[in-house]
């Protein structure tokens, strides 16, 4: 009910500030287009791959199908001083790709040409693993159901932060795939071609360095006395920079107590056996993200804000970060760093 309140006492708020508008043509200095690229380096990764656009004025309405093609594309890679060139895939125009993945602490160059587009070039540095421990700690049922069980799997994790640098990290559950029921490998994989499921589910905290104070839902949990945050995004080492850092998290797991089945109801009227402390198969994921990605992603998470909440009204607006030199777009780099079970 609070949250409602609130809800409906920002919103006559913005209706009466938004009740006079005026238009205003633009009479800004446009560039043209410009060519746009998109990668991201992972040591981990089979391939490396690089997407290659062009960019649209943003009061262009027009209705082509593809407006964002280029043609001619060409891209060269330098790892650590050696170059390839890459192949464009034919299946998907403007994706190229090479097998030469660069290392962790490897320098990338990209330089990119396409037809009337002027070149670009993008260099980042591929970052340190991350140094990190997670603790199992007793499982708690949210909801005991004839078909199954809710629980929260808890985990004490401690970030071992690097002093006398900044630092960036990405959060992500993992867990084998192989004995899931509704798990496919080959199909519902994300990764190069292993039996790892990504889960569609985030590691929740009540610790405030994951709170977002520019979501305004997070704003709304402070003011009634909340504190479960989504660990999701990506984060700097600002509350905790050269320290270690430990903070309790948890994911919420479902445990069929039969096996399921795809047509409705289940296999077999023998329950499976179950135990809740049983986390084998499960994992945490931290990546360890350079400055450029954590930045790009940053301010992109501000526009969505600022462009769905209250920015509009009340904020400037949000400039997307690029360090493309000559076009637009994001050269980031991301290393993965795993705790399995």
């Amino acid at each position: 009910m609070k949250r409602l309140f609130i809800a409906l006492a920002v919103l006559a708020s913005a209706i009466s500030l938004s009740s006079c508008e005026e238009i205003i043509e633009f009479n800004g200095k446009y560039d043209g287009e410009k060519l746009v690229l998109f990668s991201c380096a992972n040591p981990d990764a089979s391939v490396f791959t690089v997407s290659l656009s062009r960019s649209r004025f943003f009061l262009d309405d027009s209705q082509d199908e593809r407006p964002y093609d280029i043609t001619g594309g060409k891209v060269t890679l330098t790892v650590d001083g050696k170059t390839v060139n890459l192949t464009e895939d034919s299946r998907m125009p403007g994706t190229f790709r090479t097998d030469l993945v660069p290392k962790v602490g490897s320098r990338v160059l990209l330089n990119a040409t396409a037809d009337g587009l002027a070149p670009v070039s993008a260099e980042t540095v591929v970052p340190a693993r991350v140094r990190f421990t997670v603790v199992p700690e007793e499982p708690k049922v949210v909801d005991d159901s004839e078909w199954g069980i809710r629980v929260e799997r808890h985990f004490r994790i401690t970030i071992h932060d690097e002093a006398d640098e900044r630092n960036y990290y990405r959060f992500s559950v993992v867990k084998d795939g192989t004995d899931d029921p509704y798990f496919t490998p080959g199909k519902d994989d994300e990764t190069q071609g292993g039996s790892m499921l990504y889960i569609p589910t985030y590691l929740m905290t009540n610790d405030v360095a994951f709170m977002r104070s520019g979501d305004f839902d997070a704003v709304v949990d402070v003011i009634e006395g909340e504190s479960v945050y989504f660990i999701s995004g990506l984060y700097d080492d600002s509350f905790f920079n050269g320290r270690d850092y430990t903070f309790d998290a948890w994911i919420e797991d479902y445990i069929w107590k039969y096996e399921p089945s795809y047509g409705g109801g289940h296999e077999s009227e023998e329950p499976r056996e179950i135990d809740l402390y049983d986390i084998s198969g499960w994992g945490i994921e931290v990546d360890s993200v350079s400055e450029d990605l954590y930045r790009y992603q940053s301010s992109r998470d501000d526009y969505r804000n600022y462009d769905a909440g209250l920015g509009s009204i009340f904020g400037e607006p949000v400039s997307i970060h690029n360090n493309i030199r000559g076009g637009i777009g994001c050269l980031g780099a991301l290393t993965p760093s795993l705790v399995m079970f």
